[in-house]
């Protein structure tokens, strides 16, 4: 799934309100948190601004080219215009590494001024900074805010934490966007409303890189004006699955359904076996679902949390790394929404 290691995620990363009960994370991806601390890579409570500024206020080599060397013709020829964006972030290499190569009409958004500037302004100063950082050497960058330090309070559950999420790319795999998703605060578990119910309410403001192109602090506080309404939306309808029945047969439906297991002995039947136990595991005894536990909330709580924290992690990537990526490319919605579908049809409700 992911391309970035653990040590490019603790140096080009700052994540706030890391407390005892989010020591896991970083145990998990291999970082002692005392020391994480005295590093100024995690924060008790909110992240300095200025600490958020020295991680993204640089800015990329950006050259246009209109032009290019004909090896056949031994000269220079014409070509169509095109801009190139370098990283001035060195690679284990000692190299520069070039990010992308774009049409000439490509623009460029400060990472800086779009994800912590137009932020602050949008939240009219009242937010709180939780996470930033850059992946692939500035290819991307993102930044999650809370406005105003609200917490719905969900009992047992712990609360769910209203979040602005910010991220932009130079490398044009993402349109600069600002965007709402809700945090389950006492497991560390996203559950952000999916990226397609959010388009329909407005919750999502985007920008993309083309010419002229630019943030508007004004259309963005619009969009996002529901953005406590939906967190308090996601309360509501986890309250309403918390008190939808879910056996433990049903359960086991429900993993069989969501996890396919070939039926020729080999590699990929251990792992598909090795995942539906994890799975049975979670439901039957960890503490992070047995407040729901019997229940379709409690059924949507295993499947959240194996996805981060129990699911095969490939190449270099990292518990940690995983819920970065899981955000940003949104396949945790994807997976919440589905989970959600197929136990509410096993529990017989809609």
């Amino acid at each position: 799934m992911s391309k970035y290691d653990v040590r490019k995620l603790q140096q080009w990363t700052r994540v706030g309100f890391v407390d005892s009960q989010r020591k896991m994370a970083w145990h998990s991806a291999g970082l002692d948190y005392q020391q994480a601390q005295e590093d100024g890579l995690v924060f008790e409570g909110a992240i300095p601004l200025d600490v958020a500024t020295g991680l993204l206020d640089w800015k990329p080599e950006v050259w246009d080219q209109d032009r290019f060397f004909s090896e056949t013709m031994n000269e220079y020829v014409p070509s169509r215009a095109q801009r190139f964006i370098g990283s001035p972030l060195v690679n284990e290499k000692g190299e520069r590494p070039l990010l992308a190569i774009h049409t000439d009409g490509y623009q460029v958004h400060p990472y800086a001024e779009t994800l912590l500037d137009k932020v602050v302004a949008l939240l009219d100063a009242g937010g709180q900074l939780a996470s930033v950082g850059c992946l692939g050497y500035g290819a991307q960058a993102f930044a999650s805010w809370i406005p105003n330090g609200e917490v719905i309070d969900m009992g047992e559950m712990g609360g769910i934490i209203p979040y602005v999420n910010a991220g932009s790319s130079l490398d044009g795999s993402l349109a600069t966007y600002v965007g709402v998703s809700a945090v389950l605060q006492v497991c560390d578990n996203t559950a952000s409303m999916s990226l397609a119910d959010a388009n329909r309410s407005g919750r999502v403001y985007k920008v993309r890189h083309t010419a002229n192109s630019r943030f508007d602090v004004s259309a963005a506080r619009q969009a996002l004006e529901l953005a406590v309404k939906g967190a308090e939306n996601f309360a509501d309808e986890f309250e309403r699955m918390a008190n939808m029945v879910l056996t433990d047969e049903q359960f086991r439906k429900l993993v069989a359904e969501m996890i396919e297991v070939d039926e020729k002995p080999g590699r990929s039947r251990t792992i598909a076996l090795n995942k539906r136990s994890e799975l049975q595991s979670l439901w039957a005894s960890d503490v992070r679902v047995a407040p729901v536990k019997g229940s379709v909330a409690g059924a949507f709580q295993a499947f959240n949390t194996w996805l981060r924290w129990g699911d095969t992690i490939r190449g270099n990537s990292t518990p940690f790394e995983r819920g970065i990526n899981l955000n940003r490319t949104g396949e945790a919605e994807v997976l919440d929404r589905k989970v959600i579908k197929a136990a509410m049809e096993l529990a017989g409700v809609s």
